[in-house]
């Protein structure tokens, strides 16, 4: 099984909770599209989007899904690369940032993000000897 799920969410505050909890052990997630409001203070040269859904990484809140450089679009439909989610855990809620090159939170005026997340279980690649 697997599913895409569609986020359009307050630009700074980036938290969804889910109608039921969802149980996503072995799963791992993708980014498939990224919009930000146009009303960005203080531009960036790199936007990363991060998530509650993955295992921090020392010295960090919440670790990276995407990273993609900033331009006057403000939409983005990156090459989805997966990343393994957080073992043996069950969502009720997702919350994300969107953190400049340096890690700290970008600020809107206004307006709403549009995230589009895919989720698919995690292939095992097994060998036969």
């Amino acid at each position: 099984m697997q599913f895409l799920v569609t986020l359009l969410l307050d630009a700074n505050k980036l938290e969804f909770t889910l109608p039921r909890r969802l149980d996503l052990v072995d799963f791992e997630v993708g980014v498939i599209r990224f919009a930000i409001p146009k009303t960005l203070k203080n531009p960036p040269s790199y936007l990363n989007l991060t998530s509650d859904l993955l295992t921090p990484q020392p010295g960090t809140l919440y670790p990276t899904l995407i990273t993609v450089p900033y331009d006057e679009k403000c939409y983005y439909e990156p090459n989805v690369t997966y990343c393994p989610m957080l073992a043996n855990n069950y969502f009720a809620s997702i919350s994300m940032s969107i953190l400049d090159e340096n890690g700290k939170k970008v600020s809107f005026d206004s307006g709403l993000a549009l995230i589009v997340l895919h989720f698919r279980p995690i292939k095992c690649n097994m060998f036969s000897y």
